[in-house]
């Protein structure tokens, strides 16, 4: 049974997230799926989630009706549980104690956390010309790039041991 955290018992400072010292697994796992969506989805999701904060029931299937063919079923369930955590921990703290500012510097930190926390490859070219390129790529664009090479290279090779292409002694 998880044991809910008290605002309390969590000192507030000036560098800790106002979600706590650690950031939640529900908003961690709700920040890759916020760039799927578009602001009207993000707006209703709010609304049902201020609702349903507010004691109110929300109507039955609200969010299975903003399911559609791009936003699935588990994706509402992620952004849902996690905005519902993220705005549950800005409003049980005292309202001196969250400054909009900080809030703003805050949910900035958790969108690039999205972008910091997926894995990329440093890829360095050194050109005939002896000029050093360096670039970062995905680790998917990586292995696309890859295969892609693995590829051309067995082709080359296909064409290598044809004879009509081979030059006779």
């Amino acid at each position: 049974m998880a044991r809910e955290r008290s605002a309390s018992t969590i000192p507030l400072t000036e560098n800790t997230l106002f979600v706590g010292p650690r950031i939640p697994d529900e908003i961690r796992r709700m920040t890759p799926h916020l760039t799927s969506i578009d602001k009207a989805l993000f707006r209703k999701i709010l609304q049902v989630i201020v609702v349903v904060l507010e004691g109110k029931a929300p109507d039955d299937g609200l969010l299975q009706r903003l399911q559609s063919d791009t936003v699935t079923e588990d994706t509402l369930s992620c952004l849902y549980a996690g905005l519902y955590s993220l705005l549950r921990s800005a409003l049980r703290l005292p309202q001196t104690s969250l400054k909009p500012e900080q809030f703003k510097a805050d949910l900035v930190e958790l969108n690039a956390l999205n972008r910091v926390l997926e894995p990329s490859v440093l890829m360095e070219l050194n050109l005939s010309d002896g000029k050093i390129h360096a670039f970062e790529v995905s680790s998917a664009k990586f292995h696309e790039l890859r295969y892609n090479v693995a590829y051309m290279l067995k082709e080359m090779e296909d064409v290598e041991k044809k004879n009509i292409l081979k030059i006779q002694d």
